[in-house]
C-alpha cells in the first residue's frame, strides 16, 4: 500500500515537472526592426513579440540599447517602461491576460553611428516560484550616414549552424579615384562572430581598418563630449525655466485663491444678510398675523353695565386671593382683555397693550380662551381697574369677568355672593 502511495506522488511530481519543462519550452520571443534599413535621423520602431501561453505573473523585457539610441513608448501593453542610461525596461506586475501579445517603441537615430547595429534582450518571467529567462533573438538595423554609405547582402551559413551573416560594405565618398582600401568588406554575424570569414582581407587592409576605427573612435569621443555639454545646458535652461515657471504658476494660484476667498466670503455675508432680512420679515409677519388675530377675536360683552365707580386719582390697590378654605363661597372678580378660540401667547397682550408688568390668566371656558388680569374680591375694584385699562391702555372692549372657586360665574351672581 504504501509503494503504491509513493508510485502515486512520484507519478505527480514527474507530471508538474514535465508541465513546468513544457510551460518554459512553450514561450517563445522574437523581435523586428520596422523597417531595418534607414537614414540617421529616421526613427526605427522596435517590435517585440511574446508567445507565452498560459503563464502570467510578473514579467521584463531588458535591453542594452546601442550607443546614441534613445527609446520612446508606443504601445506597452500595461507595462511600465524606464530608461537609464543604455538600460531599457518594461516591467509587468501582471502579463497580459492574453497568450500573445506585442510591445512597441521607437528608436530615435538622430545621435547613432553609421553601419550596422545589433540589439537583443532578454525576457524574463516566473514559474512555479523561479526565475526563467527567454533570450530575444539578435537582430540588425543599418544606419546610413552622410559619411557611410551602407550596402547589405545577407549570406546564409554554412555547416549545421546555417547562421545568417550579413556583409556590411562602408563606401566614403571621395573625390577621383576609390582607393581599394576604402572598400574593405566586414562580416559580422548575426548571433557570434566568425573570423574564418575574415581570412580574405590582407593584413594591410586590417591595419588600415583597424587605424581607422581608432580615429572614428576619437572623433565619436569628442562629439559624444560636446553632446553632452550642450545637453548639460539645455538641461540647466530647462531647470531655470520650469523653476520660473513652477513659480508663476505658485503666485496665479496664490492669487486665485485669495479672489476665490475674497469672493466666498461676500458671498456668505450676502447670504447670511438675505437670511436675516427674510427671518425678520418672517418674524414681523407672524407676529402681525398674531395681532390680526387678536384683533378679529370675537369678545363677550358683559350682560348688563356695570356703573362706574367715583373717579379717583390713585389706584385702588389690588387684594391677593385668599388661600383656600373651607368657605362655600371664593369669589374672584377680573377684567377680560380678550378671548379667541384658538390659544394665543400671552405675549401679544402684554405687547399690545403693555402689559408687561400685569400677570394674565388664561381661562378656557365654553370653548374660549379667556385672557384676564386682576385679582379683586370686590366688583368695585375690578371695574377701577376696567376703567384704567381702557383709558390709559387702549383696551376698548374689557369688562368684568367672575370666578367662584375657580369656576366661571355670571357677574350678577357674583356680587350677590361677594355682597356688592
Amino acid at each position: 500500500m504504501k509503494a503504491r502511495s509513493h508510485i502515486f506522488i512520484l507519478l505527480i511530481a514527474s507530471c508538474l515537472f514535465t508541465t513546468g519543462l513544457q510551460a518554459q519550452d512553450a514561450v517563445t520571443v522574437s523581435q523586428k526592426f520596422v523597417p531595418d534599413h534607414v537614414k540617421s535621423g529616421t526613427p526605427v520602431t522596435v517590435e517585440i513579440t511574446v508567445n507565452k501561453g498560459n503563464i502570467g505573473g510578473i514579467g521584463k523585457i531588458q535591453q542594452i540599447l546601442p550607443k546614441g539610441f534613445v527609446a520612446k513608448p508606443i504601445d506597452l501593453q500595461q507595462g511600465t517602461f524606464t530608461q537609464e542610461d543604455r538600460v531599457m525596461k518594461i516591467i509587468w506586475l501582471a502579463l497580459p491576460q492574453t497568450p500573445k501579445f506585442v510591445v512597441k517603441y521607437e528608436l530615435s537615430t538622430n545621435d547613432a553611428e553609421g553601419g550596422s547595429t545589433s540589439l537583443g534582450g532578454k525576457f524574463s518571467y516566473m514559474l512555479n516560484a523561479e526565475k526563467k529567462n527567454i533570450d530575444i533573438p539578435t537582430q540588425r538595423v543599418l544606419i546610413e550616414t552622410d559619411e557611410t554609405k551602407v550596402n547589405v547582402l545577407n549570406i546564409s551559413g554554412e555547416g549545421d549552424s546555417k547562421e545568417a551573416r550579413t556583409l556590411v560594405l562602408d563606401n566614403k565618398p571621395s573625390s577621383g579615384k576609390t582607393p581599394a582600401s576604402d572598400s574593405t568588406p566586414v562580416v559580422e554575424n548575426t548571433q557570434e562572430e566568425n573570423t574564418d570569414d575574415l581570412t580574405s582581407a590582407s593584413a594591410e587592409q586590417a591595419k588600415e581598418e583597424a587605424k581607422r576605427i581608432e580615429e572614428e573612435k576619437a572623433a565619436e569621443k569628442k562629439k559624444e563630449e560636446e553632446k553632452q555639454a550642450r545637453l548639460k545646458e539645455a538641461e540647466e535652461k530647462k531647470a531655470r525655466e520650469e523653476k520660473a515657471r513652477k513659480a508663476e504658476e505658485e503666485a496665479n494660484a496664490k492669487a486665485k485663491q485669495e479672489a476665490e476667498n475674497k469672493a466666498k466670503a461676500a458671498e456668505e455675508a450676502r447670504l447670511k444678510a438675505e437670511k436675516e432680512a427674510a427671518d425678520k420679515k418672517a418674524k414681523e409677519e407672524e407676529e402681525a398675523k398674531k395681532v390680526a388675530e387678536v384683533q378679529a377675536m370675537k369678545v363677550e360683552e358683559p350682560k348688563a353695565t356695570e356703573a362706574a365707580p367715583p373717579q379717583k386719582t390713585e389706584a385702588v390697590p389690588e387684594k391677593p386671593t385668599p388661600p383656600a378654605s373651607d368657605k362655600a363661597h371664593e369669589v374672584v372678580f377680573r377684567v377680560q382683555i380678550g378671548a379667541a378660540q384658538s390659544k394665543v401667547p400671552v405675549s401679544v397682550f402684554e405687547n399690545k397693550y403693555n402689559l408687561k408688568d400685569e400677570k394674565i390668566y388664561v381661562d378656557y371656558v365654553n370653548g374660549w380662551y379667556k385672557y384676564s388680569v386682576g385679582d379683586y374680591s370686590k366688583a368695585t375694584q375690578a371695574s377701577f381697574k376696567r376703567k384704567i385699562l381702557v383709558d390709559k391702555n387702549g383696551v376698548k372692549g374689557a369688562f368684568i369677568i367672575a370666578f367662584d372657586k375657580g369656576k366661571y360665574i355670571p357677574v350678577t351672581d357674583a356680587k350677590k355672593l361677594a355682597g356688592g
